[in-house]
C-alpha cells in the first residue's frame, strides 16, 4: 500500500465533486419555504383604557338617547301638551367684591406681675413668628382679608410666678379659643 492510497490520493472519494441527482421538473408550482427565523407577529393587543373609554362613551350615549326618547314620547302622548322650554335671559353681574377685612387678636396674660414669656404665633401671611422674651400681658392685633389662615398661638412662661397663664384668639370680636395653664413653666396653646 502506498502513501497515496492511505492519504486519500487520487482515488479518494472525498475530493470528487458529488454526482448530480436526477432532476425532475415539478408538475405543480411549489410554494416558497418560509424563513426559519421568521416569527409571525401577534395581532396588536387592545389597551384596557380604550375598552373603558369606549364603554363609558356608550353609557353616556345610551343615557342621552334615553333622555331624548323620553322627551319626544312625552310630547306625543294624547291629552298632554308638549313641555315648553324656557330660556333664561343672561344677566351680567359684577365680579364678586373682595371680602371684608376681619380683625384677629392674640392675647397672652398671667395672674402675676412682671412675668416674662416666650411667644410663637402664625400671622396673616401664614408665617410662623417667634418672640424670645415678652412682658405679660402681651397682645397682637392684625387684619385678615379673604380666607382665614390657620391661627396658632403658643406661649411659655420664662420667669415669674406659678399662677395661671392664659392665651386666647379672637376673630371679628368673637373669642374662638382660650387655654389656661398653671405652674412655673406654664405653656398654654391656642389654635383656631
Amino acid at each position: 500500500m502506498t502513501n497515496a492510497d492511505q492519504d486519500g490520493g487520487p482515488d479518494d472519494r472525498r475530493s470528487r465533486p458529488p454526482t448530480p441527482a436526477a432532476y425532475a421538473a415539478p408538475s405543480m408550482p411549489v410554494a416558497p419555504v418560509p424563513d426559519d427565523g421568521y416569527v409571525e407577529q401577534a395581532p396588536p393587543r387592545r389597551d384596557r383604557r380604550f375598552v373603558w373609554f369606549a364603554a363609558s362613551v356608550l353609557a353616556v350615549l345610551a343615557c342621552f338617547s334615553g333622555v331624548l326618547l323620553t322627551a319626544v314620547s312625552d310630547g306625543d302622548r294624547p291629552g298632554r301638551a308638549p313641555a315648553a322650554t324656557a330660556v333664561a335671559p343672561v344677566v351680567e353681574t359684577d365680579p364678586p367684591s373682595a371680602a371684608a377685612p376681619v380683625e384677629v387678636v392674640y392675647l397672652v396674660t398671667s395672674s402675676g406681675r412682671g412675668d416674662l414669656a416666650r411667644v410663637e404665633y402664625t400671622d396673616q401671611d401664614r408665617d410662623i413668628i417667634r418672640k424670645g422674651e415678652v412682658s405679660l400681658p402681651w397682645r397682637l392685633t392684625f387684619t385678615v382679608v379673604g380666607d382665614k389662615p390657620p391661627l396658632v398661638l403658643l406661649a411659655q412662661r420664662k420667669e415669674g410666678g406659678t399662677g395661671a397663664m392664659t392665651c386666647s384668639i379672637t376673630v371679628g370680636g368673637k373669642e374662638l379659643t382660650t387655654a389656661v395653664q398653671r405652674g412655673r413653666y406654664a405653656a398654654p396653646q391656642c389654635s383656631a
